[in-house]
């Protein structure tokens, strides 16, 4: 879904949120007494099993010079739901003071929600890229370091703290898709032109994958059974 206006900011939030009551929901009937035996002294994966995940990413224009350009597009995206947040259009140079408290309220109700985790491949870099974008938006100021949650780190805590055998994790996304997933991720889109308005079909579908997946890959990593050692 694509957020360019403040209509769609507020959608957005009533949408995620109506997302994160039903997952919160649901997930307090699937802890039954057997699922808590069975993680008992795996108290990282149960924490992880509580948090709704919103994946996390954001797409900026690659520079001649190798400077990073201002983030165009940050993707949140819920197990059900991608949205793609047109920074570019809601926070330009003449976006006015009302214009960005609007967006800080609707992006600090979802960050700031209760058991929502932010998750992604390099999560807290994207967000330090839309500070240092953005800095007048409060939503970037600050992220705590507690919500936010790097695929590595779901990886060791879902597949190394528990097996005799340490593996590390895959490098990049696409890889940990791949092996988590059993397909990579066609990453040709990802040095496009995010500045050109509209997107194209292409690079809309890029932008929500990488956001989405990142979601996927959390919950086959809470899921074992779903993961292919031989992929």
């Amino acid at each position: 879904i694509w957020v360019d206006s403040a209509e769609g900011l507020l959608e957005m939030a009533k949408n995620i949120e109506a997302e994160r009551l039903a997952f919160m929901e649901e997930n307090a009937k699937n802890i039954c007494k057997g699922e808590e035996k069975e993680l008992r002294g795996r108290q990282s994966e149960m924490e992880l099993r509580s948090k709704f995940p919103v994946g996390i990413d954001a797409e900026w224009m690659p520079t001649a010079t190798g400077e990073a350009s201002k983030v165009s597009v940050l993707q949140l995206a819920t197990p059900q739901t991608v949205f793609l947040v047109d920074l570019q259009t809601l926070l330009d140079d003449s976006a006015q003071d009302s214009r960005l408290l609007g967006f800080d309220e609707a992006m600090v109700s979802i960050f700031s929600a209760n058991n929502t985790l932010m998750v992604g491949h390099g999560v807290a870099n994207d967000l330090k890229q839309c500070k240092r974008s953005f800095p007048s938006a409060k939503a970037f100021s600050d992220p705590k370091e507690e919500r936010l949650l790097e695929l590595s780190q779901a990886w060791h805590v879902c597949r190394n703290l528990n097996s005799k055998n340490i593996e590390a994790a895959p490098v990049s996304l696409s890889k940990m898709a791949a092996k988590i997933l059993g397909k990579p991720l066609d990453k040709s889109s990802a040095i496009s032109d995010w500045s050109r308005r509209p997107l194209s079909e292409i690079q809309m579908r890029y932008a929500a994958l990488d956001a989405h997946v990142s979601v996927q890959i959390l919950q086959a990593l809470l899921n074992p059974t779903a993961i292919s050692d031989e992929s």
